[in-house]
């Protein structure tokens, strides 16, 4: 199964990662945020390489084709993308 995680680089996304990279089913992990996505520690690296892939994106209204590319054929996305209450105008 491959997975996007969207916002993979906050507190829950980096534990999201994490768990996806330790699960025996999930073959192909594509981490989606605005800076790199690094492997977790505590996950066996040699594994997590072959399966683990960080893209880095902007912004969230239009994506690079590479981007597009990488996350057609996903089979399901967790999508933790948000705001904090900080930066919220209202």
């Amino acid at each position: 199964m491959k997975l996007v995680i969207g916002g993979s680089t906050g507190y829950l996304g980096a534990e999201v990662v994490r768990q996806a990279l330790s699960h025996p089913l999930i073959t192909s992990v594509v981490a989606l945020a605005r800076r790199e996505t690094h492997i977790p520690k505590g996950i066996d690296t040699q594994i997590a390489q072959s399966k683990f892939k960080s893209l880095t994106c902007s912004g969230f209204k239009d994506y690079p084709q590479d981007v597009r590319s990488e996350i057609s054929d996903a089979d399901a996305c967790i999508w933790l993308i948000a705001i904090t209450p900080a930066r919220s105008s209202t």
